[in-house]
């Protein structure tokens, strides 16, 4: 992630703070949330948390390359087994 570290004092306070809000002080709903809008509006209050948060979370979620790769080793595989004929 960019710019983390590693967990010093004010990272790990960011984290315990945050772990001792109650659902309903931060607002937490349950159903369709905007993750990305959440972590930013609370930003100020946990600053270092909310940048690692939101690194991860502008991950894309997608198993295409994953899938593109077992195509192709499937595919090697397949041809290694004709030449072997």
């Amino acid at each position: 992630m960019r710019g983390f570290s590693g967990l010093n004092s004010t990272n790990r306070d960011d984290f315990k703070e945050y772990l001792n809000q109650s659902l309903e002080a931060l607002e937490i709903k349950y159903g369709n949330e905007d993750l990305l809008g959440w972590w930013s509006k609370r930003s100020n209050a946990f600053p270092t948390l909310s940048k690692m948060v939101r690194d991860v979370l502008a991950i894309q979620a997608s198993s295409l390359a994953s899938e593109a790769a077992f195509s192709a080793a499937s595919l090697a595989f397949w041809i290694k087994n004709l030449l072997k004929i």
